[in-house]
C-alpha cells in the first residue's frame, strides 16, 4: 500500500467569504527535478540485473489511477451506515491533490455506488462542510465553501449530470455562491452529448448495479424548474434578497 500513500498531499482551507474563495486552496503537486529523482530500482534475477527506473515512471501513475478509481468510493466497510462511508469517503478525497482527483472522478472506469448521485453528495460535502445535509431552512444561503474557485468548478465538471435527480440538483444550487457559476457547469455539462454516456463497467466487476439506466434530468427541466425558483443567473438578486429575509 505505499504506493497509495505515495505523492504529496492535499487539503482544503475554509472560505473566509462566500462570494470569494479563500486566499488557501488545495497543494499542487511538487515534482522532484531530474537530479533529485530516486536511483534506478535495480532487479535480479537469474544472475542478470535490470534497472527499472524507466519502466517504473512509466507504469506507476496509471496503476495508481487505476487502483483509486476502484477503491476510492469502497474505502469504508461495508457494515457501516451511508453517513460514515460518506466522511471516509470524502476524507480519503481530501488526501488527494485536486489534478490526480479530477482525473480519477472524471474516469469511465470509475467505480461509484449508486452513481452519480453519491459522486454529488460526496463533493457537496467536501466542499461545503459534513454537515450541508443536516443544515435547516433557515441556513446561510449560498453557504461558504471549502477550496479555491478554480478547484471547486473543476471538480463539478466531473459529474455526469444528467444521471443526477432534479431533487439532488436544486438544493446544490441554492447553496452554491454565484462565484463558482455552478448553474452554467450544469448547462453546459447537459448540452454536451459526450458527457450524457453512462460510465463503462470496471473490468473484472460481475455484479455491478448499473445505476444508468436511464438519464435523470434534461435541460429543459432543469432550466424551468431553476428559473422557478428563482435559481437561474438573472433570478440571482432574488436570490439575495431570500438570503437577507432568512438572516
Amino acid at each position: 500500500m505505499e504506493l497509495l500513500r505515495d505523492g504529496p498531499q492535499a487539503a482544503l482551507s475554509v472560505s473566509t467569504a462566500v462570494t470569494t474563495s479563500s486566499s488557501s486552496s488545495w497543494k499542487r503537486p511538487v515534482l522532484p527535478e531530474a537530479s533529485q529523482a530516486p536511483p534506478d530500482v535495480m532487479l535480479h534475477v537469474g544472475g542478470c540485473v535490470f534497472a527499472l527506473h524507466e519502466e517504473v515512471l512509466r507504469l506507476r501513475w496509471p496503476l495508481y489511477h487505476q487502483l483509486l478509481q476502484t477503491t476510492l468510493f469502497y474505502c469504508a466497510p461495508g457494515n457501516v451506515s451511508s453517513d460514515v462511508g460518506d466522511i471516509l469517503t470524502v476524507s480519503e478525497m481530501q488526501q488527494l491533490p485536486v489534478e490526480t482527483l479530477a482525473l480519477v472522478l472524471c474516469s469511465d472506469r470509475l467505480c461509484i455506488p449508486e452513481g452519480e448521485r453519491t459522486l454529488l453528495r460526496c463533493l457537496n460535502k467536501m466542499v461545503f462542510g459534513l454537515d450541508v445535509y443536516n443544515v435547516g431552512a433557515d441556513a446561510q444561503l449560498p453557504r461558504p465553501y471549502f477550496g479555491r474557485v478554480d478547484d471547486v468548478t473543476r471538480l463539478y465538471r466531473c459529474v455526469r449530470w444528467c444521471f443526477v435527480p432534479l431533487d439532488d440538483i436544486i438544493p446544490t444550487l441554492r447553496w452554491t455562491p454565484r462565484t463558482l457559476k455552478l448553474y452554467e457547469i450544469i448547462v453546459e455539462s447537459l448540452r454536451d452529448p459526450n458527457r450524457s454516456h453512462k460510465r463503462r463497467r470496471p473490468f473484472g466487476w460481475r455484479k455491478f448495479r448499473d445505476a444508468y439506466m436511464t438519464n435523470e434530468t434534461n435541460l429543459s427541466e432543469f432550466e424551468i424548474e431553476a428559473g422557478d425558483l428563482n435559481l437561474a443567473p438573472s433570478g440571482a438578486a432574488s436570490l439575495t434578497m431570500l438570503n437577507s429575509v432568512l438572516r
